[in-house]
């Protein structure tokens, strides 16, 4: 049966097209239309190859069907075009979801900030002014990680790296929390185990990263408790281990402690906020090419330890 007898009219100019441009002992392989005996249409891979042998030349034509194969394509090109559709969707809603929550809360910090500084001979209305302020702040972390978490989950997360001196970067981390953990009758402690690296990173990210895990530390650890940050480079990576003695996580919460909104009972007294504080934390580890770990025991503490690679930006 020759292509002409079976192959769809409309094809077959370019069919003819196709097959003259092949050359002796040469192959060519196209998709295109063909018919049932019954008149029903039907995708094909037709392969035609020219032989010559004693100065003869001939024409062979392979056809298979390829409906089953058309079929997946289409489905697989329907589910990414939806998918593409959602996602534009996504980003309209985190677009307008920053808006209508950073808005008024970017106005109430300013007010806020101009009450505790204003209320300088009402003792009563400044520790009032001074504490709506910090609520606020709080309040305004709460949004950006929450905002930040679902840019994660659709996939518009990014990072802005650049070279960080990840020696200075963590001094400075200590220096600052300092002070918030001496409230709480605890100690940071610092551990630089290698020599300075530089590293090609995210610097506001890599605050972020380590600010959580801190926060996580003093939050969870007693009155008298230690928590040391450690760095150390092992070939190409860098890992950081921030380290407490504090209440620890039972193993059922470990199984679930990265995934986004797991909130998990660390003591009979503290929920751990809206559980994005990890699974947000674990984004933006990841982001950077690494990885995260986590490690506790009840009553005895828990160890989290995430790896940067050395990269050339």
């Amino acid at each position: 049966m020759s292509p002409a007898e079976i192959a769809a009219p409309d094809q077959m100019p370019k069919h003819i097209e196709r097959v003259k441009t092949l050359n002796s002992n040469s192959k060519l392989c196209f998709e295109t239309v063909y018919i049932t005996k019954f008149g029903e249409r039907y995708p094909t891979e037709l392969t035609v190859s020219l032989s010559e042998y004693n100065k003869k030349v001939s024409a062979f034509s392979v056809y298979r069907n390829i409906s089953e194969r058309k079929a997946l394509e289409n489905h697989l090109k329907q589910q990414y075009n939806e998918a593409k559709q959602r996602l534009q969707t996504n980003k309209a809603f985190v677009r307008g979801m920053i808006h209508e929550l950073k808005t008024p809360i970017t106005s109430l910090l300013g007010l806020s900030e101009i009450l505790s500084k204003s209320l300088v001979n009402d003792p009563k209305l400044k520790v009032l002014a001074k504490n709506c302020l910090l609520s606020t702040k709080k309040l305004d972390k709460r949004i950006s990680d929450l905002i930040d978490l679902v840019k994660g989950e659709i996939g518009i997360l990014q990072i802005k790296p650049k070279a960080v001196d990840i020696s200075g970067l963590l001094q400075d981390i200590v220096s600052q929390r300092q002070l918030e953990a001496k409230k709480h009758g605890l100690e940071i402690g610092l551990e630089i185990k290698s020599a300075p690296s530089i590293l090609w990173a995210d610097e506001d990210r890599l605050i972020q990263i380590i600010d959580n895990l801190l926060s996580n530390s003093i939050k969870f650890t007693k009155p008298n408790g230690q928590i040391l940050i450690t760095s150390d480079v092992i070939g190409t990576t860098e890992i950081i281990t921030v380290e407490d003695n504090g209440c620890g996580i039972p193993m059922k919460d470990q199984k679930v402690i990265f995934e986004p909104y797991s909130v998990n009972l660390r003591s009979k007294d503290n929920l751990s906020g809206f559980g994005m504080g990890l699974s947000l934390t674990k984004m933006l580890v990841n982001l950077h090419g690494g990885t995260i770990s986590l490690s506790s025991r009840v009553h005895k503490g828990t160890r989290v330890s995430f790896t940067l690679p050395f990269q050339v930006g």
